[in-house]
């Protein structure tokens, strides 16, 4: 075993299922180096030399990468499917009950207000959705007017919402 390398934070890259250290994880989704990365939790032995820098300058998660890691603490939150094509949407709403919520998985908000979340009351609805959404770039406030591609959509059950709060949070360091 080489030198205590303290604990770190890993990735899993979905693509090959092996950990991956912060750095080379990137969370960025859009850069294609490290499909669907998500950040599991701690590891305090076992990583690899390379990886003794824990800290991450940059991390971009997507909503079903965020309601993961509720999940693995107890918060509970609305099943959902991530799927990449229109059948899969069909056949996700299908799972879920026959409506759902079409959401495009890209790191920016303001996507409801610019169709990047749909409610759909069927199968054939959240198919025709996916297809609209799918390889589009949509554009909100924060994507500037070039937008961010979707490639990836959440099929979330519905929810009976009584308050919606939004969180941020920022770290300065400089």
């Amino acid at each position: 075993m080489g030198p205590n390398l303290g604990v770190a934070w890993f990735g899993r890259d979905y693509g090959t299922a092996r950990r991956v250290c912060p750095p080379e994880a990137g969370v960025n989704a859009l850069t294609g180096a490290v499909k669907s990365p998500t950040f599991y939790g701690r590891l305090d032995e076992g990583l690899p030399q390379r990886c003794s820098r824990p800290a991450m300058d940059n991390m971009n998660i997507h909503e079903f990468q965020a309601k993961e890691i509720f999940t693995r603490y107890g918060i509970p939150v609305p099943r959902g499917i991530v799927v990449a094509t229109p059948a899969e949407a069909k056949a996700a709403t299908k799972e879920l009950g026959g409506q759902s919520v079409v959401k495009a998985q890209i790191h920016a908000g303001g996507r409801g207000k610019s169709g990047g979340v749909q409610l759909v009351h069927s199968p054939e609805e959240a198919s025709e959705a996916a297809e609209r959404m799918l390889g589009s770039r949509l554009v909100t406030p924060q994507t500037g007017p070039q937008g961010a591609p979707v490639q990836k959509l959440l099929i979330e059950e519905l929810a009976d919402i009584k308050k919606e709060l939004y969180v941020a949070l920022t770290i300065d360091r400089g």
